[in-house]
């Protein structure tokens, strides 16, 4: 099976209200999904995540925030390992069935239908960038990614930092 057909079939099954798209290679803080079932509580948002976000850079041991002015915020797509959607929308929207950018294909299609997305702060979520970028969908170098973050510090470990 296809991922998006893998994907649409989970969230046909699930049971709840909400469902969670979550990679398997990121890190989910404690309060990640709490802080996301907040904001889908307390604003207009029918999709929620993180276009401003944490991110490891496994290779320099580095690690930044991507996008910092990208928080709190209604925006036109965050980052496809970090949203959290009502199940109410998918009789709506599906997952395409692209070879590529799903996640944001999804998204678009929900911005055409009138969804609102919003991007929460940058705290409980870290995208791990490994040393290896051909093992990414995205294959950016690290000082492209560098471009659009701010440094917070260099170290072994990231999750001291994210709660």
């Amino acid at each position: 099976m296809t991922l998006e057909s893998c994907l649409n079939f989970g969230i046909r099954k699930a049971k709840h209200t909400v469902v969670a798209k979550l990679d398997d290679d990121d890190y989910y803080g404690r309060e990640y999904l709490t802080q996301a079932l907040n904001a889908l509580n307390t604003t207009e948002a029918s999709v929620v995540g993180n276009d401003s976000s944490l991110t490891y850079l496994e290779g320099k041991k580095l690690l930044a925030v991507i996008r910092p002015d990208n928080q709190n915020t209604y925006i036109t797509h965050v980052g496809g390992g970090t949203f959290v959607f009502r199940k109410s929308i998918f009789p709506h929207v599906r997952f395409p069935k692209k070879r590529v950018a799903k996640g944001i294909l999804f998204q678009k299609r929900c911005r055409k239908k009138g969804y609102k997305i919003y991007s929460t702060d940058h705290y409980h979520y870290v995208s791990i960038r490994r040393a290896d970028k051909k093992s990414h969908t995205w294959q950016a170098e690290d000082e492209e990614l560098l471009e659009e973050c701010e440094i917070i510090t260099h170290t072994d470990d990231y999750r001291p930092f994210i709660d």
